[in-house]
């Protein structure tokens, strides 16, 4: 059971949410309380973040992430994760629910690392169509080959639990960050005059749907190394008539 109390404390409101739990090592009921700032005439102020507090809760993200990529997440427990990042686990609730979230902060961390080092699609385009044919292929089999090498990727996708966190973490994957990045490129080929794209954000959303898939259908084979990923491959010729055929 979770609500919103607001405390009097010299002469000010103070504004908690409070949430009810059962602590895991004794089984007995307990309350977290979570401030949430100041009231002010009926608004409540939120604070900024300490950094001491940022520094740990990264570090907490940071150390889920790197045993995510080690191990079977059915082995990453809240205990291993807080043994990992030198903390207790009294310290890990404070600002995680369960494991779940903290999986949820890790993939969307590991997933802004993938995606800042794959090659650059911010320089505008200056090649013939054939040479950002060849580019939009290498930026996409780049990401594929990434996301299909890390097991927490492979996790996330294939498996089973079919829960809230689950579905959010599939939406998010592949979306928001390489999702902007290619449909702003997609722009500035359209003014160059290269392709003829009607729809930047459409088309964008498009293309990733389709790595996402190809990714996930990957997720449950055993890796090996390709010379080029043969889906990618396969699929890549729609994709190239999508960006650079003339629509009637």
């Amino acid at each position: 059971m979770a609500y919103e109390v607001t405390k009097r404390i010299g002469g000010g409101d103070y504004r908690y949410h409070v949430e009810g739990y059962r602590d895991p090592e004794t089984g007995r009921p307990r309350t977290r309380w979570q401030y949430l700032g100041r009231v002010v005439d009926g608004v409540t102020l939120t604070p900024p973040a300490r950094r001491g507090e940022r520094v740990t809760q990264d570090k907490i993200v940071v150390a889920t992430a790197e045993l995510l990529e080690s191990r079977d997440a059915s082995r990453v427990t809240v205990a291993v994760i807080a043994k990992h990042a030198g903390i207790s686990q009294a310290t890990f609730y404070r600002y995680f629910n369960d494991r779940k979230a903290a999986f949820t902060a890790a993939l969307s961390y590991l997933c802004d690392r993938t995606i800042s080092a794959l090659p650059s699609l911010e320089d505008p385009p200056v090649g013939t169509q054939a040479e950002e044919s060849c580019r939009i292929f290498t930026w996409l089999e780049s990401l594929h080959r990434s996301m299909s090498r890390q097991r927490a990727f492979r996790w996330s996708f294939s498996h089973s639990d079919r829960s809230k966190a689950k579905a959010q973490i599939e939406r998010s994957l592949l979306k928001v960050d390489a999702y902007a990045m290619l449909a702003a490129y997609l722009r500035r080929l359209d003014s160059a005059g290269l392709a003829h794209v009607d729809d930047a954000d459409e088309l964008a959303e498009g293309i990733m749907a389709v790595c996402r898939a190809l990714i996930r259908s990957r997720a449950n084979e055993e890796e090996h190394e390709e010379e080029h990923p043969v889906q990618l491959l396969a699929v890549f010729p729609l994709i190239e008539r999508a960006v650079f055929c003339k629509r009637l």
